[in-house]
């Protein structure tokens, strides 16, 4: 794919991670776009593209709270590699597959990025956490789920027309 084609990707995931997702709150919790873009990526695309443009989306948005600067880096890298060795050993297209993929990857990442930076606090409220990363690991599935939907209308009411 063209660099301008990431380019774009990557102003369009990091506008909707951190302008557009915010808004789509419920009681505080809100969608983790990022993590199933790169979930999709890698699925899709394999583990190296998944690697470098979750390096760059993660970075990005890093860059707007440099007290944990490089943590969502270095887990959403390593989830985007992940994610493309399971595509390599053991993925087959099926929507329910990817769903389930972003579910369980998008779940990980809350946890573990939750719990490392300040594992007392993650201890202290454990059921709240584990609560609350469950939930945004569901609701992520179903605003995915929504936008992959809608791509895929629009690419059928192209071919229509």
């Amino acid at each position: 794919m063209p660099i301008l084609f990431y380019f774009f990707t990557w102003v369009l995931v990091t506008f909707l991670q951190v302008v557009v997702a915010p808004r789509l709150a419920i009681m505080g919790i809100y969608p983790d776009i990022l993590t199933a873009f790169i979930v999709i990526i890698a699925l899709k695309q394999g583990r190296i593209t998944a690697l470098w443009l979750a390096f760059a989306l993660a970075l990005s948005i890093d860059l707007l709270d440099p007290s944990k600067l490089g943590w969502m880096t270095l887990l959403l890298s390593l989830i985007g590699y992940l994610m493309g060795v399971i595509r390599d050993t053991l993925y087959f297209e099926n929507p329910w597959f990817e769903a389930t993929m972003i579910l369980l990857a998008t779940f990980i990442f809350q946890i573990v990025y939750r719990f490392f930076p300040a594992p007392q606090f993650f201890m202290s409220s454990m059921l709240k956490m584990i609560s609350e990363s469950a939930f945004i690991a569901i609701y992520t599935v179903a605003v995915a789920g929504l936008i992959i939907w809608i791509i895929r209308q629009g690419f059928q009411l192209r071919e229509m027309l």
